[in-house]
């Protein structure tokens, strides 16, 4: 379609956008989806979403500066966005600024309060910072993007406190690993676990199988913070060479 509409007029930013989005996520052509993101903000620089999404891109990439330079424009350009709040806030966590994302979740909150992917996503902030107990607090709030698996989800979720009470720090994590069975592309989220409990060779062969299925998530190898323990391994190279990732 947006091949289709550019055939017609290579003018319209929109369809450069999708193609640009195609370009990162089906087809992981990095080069090709900066080109459409470039092209697409040339066309118009007022377009937020397009600086919102170079911004995940750049996220993606671990090109950090970059990355909050364009979803700052973002935000200057839709500042009432809750959906533009919350990518910024992902990106502060990838880049380390906590205190700066931890600002944005609560900006997201006031602007929709039901947005419950908000949640979900600064469970994994509390959880990077320790937080556990707010963690699970806001996965339980988080629960009904489960639909069907809701209330299955929201009883291993609640096991979570208990876990942490009895286990301390690895009775937490040994729980998540039974919540995030929940998660429709569930390889890369275990993965996380097993770093978290220590188990190189568990959360390689979870990242592994996140690869072979082309799962989005695989795009995280860089951003994601606690994959970080794995970075000196060979084996974890190799996935970001295949996956097509800038070396780090």
């Amino acid at each position: 379609m947006a091949a289709s509409a550019l055939a017609l007029d290579d003018s319209l930013p929109e369809a450069h956008l999708a193609i640009a989005e195609v370009n990162l996520y089906q087809d992981w052509d990095f080069a090709g989806a900066e080109k459409e993101f470039r092209t697409t903000l040339a066309l118009n620089p007022s377009y937020s979403t397009a600086h919102q999404w170079y911004g995940e891109f750049l996220t993606m990439m671990g090109r950090y500066p970059e990355a909050i330079q364009e979803i700052q424009s973002a935000l200057a350009l839709d500042p009432l966005s809750a959906i533009v709040h919350h990518q910024a806030a992902g990106t502060f966590i990838a880049a380390g600024q906590d205190d700066e994302s931890a600002e944005q979740f609560r900006e997201v909150q006031k602007l929709n309060p039901n947005f419950l992917s908000m949640y979900e996503s600064r469970s994994w902030l509390f959880r990077i910072e320790s937080k556990f107990l707010e963690s699970i607090e806001d996965l339980q709030k988080s629960a009904p993007l489960w639909g069907a698996d809701y209330e299955r989800f929201l009883a291993e979720v609640n096991k979570l406190k208990p876990a942490y009470a009895s286990g301390g720090r690895n009775g937490y994590f040994r729980q998540c690993l039974k919540v995030h069975q929940f998660y429709m592309r569930s390889h890369f989220y275990l993965a996380r676990d097993y770093v978290e409990l220590g188990d190189r060779e568990a959360a390689l062969a979870q990242l592994e199988q996140s690869y072979r299925n082309h799962d989005y998530e695989a795009l995280w190898l860089l951003q994601d913070r606690e994959l970080r323990p794995l970075r000196s391994d060979p084996r974890f190279q190799s996935l970001i060479r295949a996956v097509g990732l800038p070396q780090q």
